[in-house]
């Protein structure tokens, strides 16, 4: 029974006696606080950029400004300006 009352007064009253006192407990805990409210704030400044080239990439897509599923780009057709007409004519040797 003793030693449960010594488990929780060290448990209780610990962190206080370690730190010196109230107003030193209170310092300690306001640090912290300000230290994470740091990390929010840098995270949610790196969450708003985030979303912004998101919708910036996604508006240059369906503005047309990326390549088609082929992959070719621009009017250039034909046997021998594609892929496989070139390794044809490779392969053809001519």
């Amino acid at each position: 029974m003793l030693q449960m009352g010594k488990d929780y007064h060290a448990s209780t009253y610990g962190p206080l006696m370690e730190a010196g006192g109230m107003q030193n407990l209170l310092k300690i805990h306001q640090k912290e606080t300000h230290k994470l409210q740091q990390q929010i704030d840098k995270l949610s400044q790196e969450l708003v950029k985030l979303k912004r080239s998101s919708e910036t990439s996604s508006r240059l897509d369906t503005a047309g400004y990326s390549l088609p599923d082929g992959g070719s780009f621009g009017t250039i057709t034909g046997d021998t300006l594609s892929l496989g007409g070139i390794l044809k004519k490779g392969l053809s040797g001519r």
